[in-house]
């Protein structure tokens, strides 16, 4: 499960690959923080910048990710 968090507007859980597809969508043009707990029990978030276009973007490093190498990284 991934959680995507903005200020002022609702927060996404995401139990599918789908449904954060469906959440980026939403937050298209915010910041956003993304929230998992990996298989080996360790919580981590990633601080996201999503721009009106849809791309996803690290907000410290600008490292560009797509859709489906999100969604891998909780099950990592």
């Amino acid at each position: 499960m991934i959680q995507i968090q903005t200020i002022g507007k609702e927060d996404f859980l995401c139990y599918s690959l789908d449904q954060l597809s469906q959440a980026i969508n939403k937050v298209a043009g915010c910041h956003a923080s993304v929230k998992y707990r990996q298989r080996s029990g360790l919580s981590r978030v990633l601080y996201m910048t999503v721009t009106a276009g849809g791309v996803i973007k690290d907000t410290y490093t600008k490292k560009v990710f797509e859709i489906d190498e999100l969604w891998r990284l909780h099950l990592i």
